[in-house]
């Protein structure tokens, strides 16, 4: 049930922050851009821009201290073959220089494809998944999906710093110094 309401929250906070602008921008680190809701779930953002012909992908990660949860989200207009909406099982892989951890393997992810672009989306709920999740965030250089074999995307990370800002944003709500 704690997961359901989670996973409600976020859509509705989402819909909304497209909506108008709900979320007021808390910090930047780096190309990470960190904003806050003013309930105190915080949220990090960066754009990745490619001279491939998929052009613009986004990786966020929305965080709620105090239902102790996490959302993953990455926006791009990659695997073209799926439906308009549904949910896909996909691998998250955190990388290190040259070392891999699979440790969050076949996830499920929901989606749904507006103006050509897909929306995936895993939430995690739990003190244990949520702190893990952000700890790799935060501990390697690289994050990856790969649907089956085939790789999705990969993209760097840079986040340590943006993860603690997060943390901070999320459990404070204070604004940023």
């Amino acid at each position: 049930m704690k997961i359901w309401l989670f996973g409600m929250c976020v859509l509705l906070w989402g819909g909304v922050a497209q909506a108008e602008p709900a979320a007021d921008t808390y910090a930047t680190v780096g190309d990470w851009e960190i904003t806050a809701d003013g309930n105190k779930r915080c949220s990090m953002s960066q754009v990745f821009t490619s001279v491939l012909a998929d052009g613009v992908e986004v990786l966020a990660v929305i965080y709620d201290a105090k239902l102790e949860g996490v959302v993953l989200s990455w926006a791009g207009n990659k695997p073209k073959f799926l439906l308009a909406s549904g949910s896909v099982d996909l691998d998250v892989a955190f990388m290190k220089k040259s070392s891999s951890k699979d440790s969050w393997s076949s996830k499920q992810f929901d989606y749904k494809k507006t103006n050509g672009t897909y929306h995936l989306h895993h939430a995690l709920i739990g003190r244990t998944d949520t702190y893990s999740m952000l700890d790799d965030l935060a501990t390697n250089e690289i994050i990856a999906l790969f649907l089956g074999p085939t790789m999705i995307t990969s993209l760097p990370l840079n986040a340590t710093e943006a993860v603690a800002k997060l943390r901070i944003c999320a459990t404070n709500g204070d604004p940023a110094p």
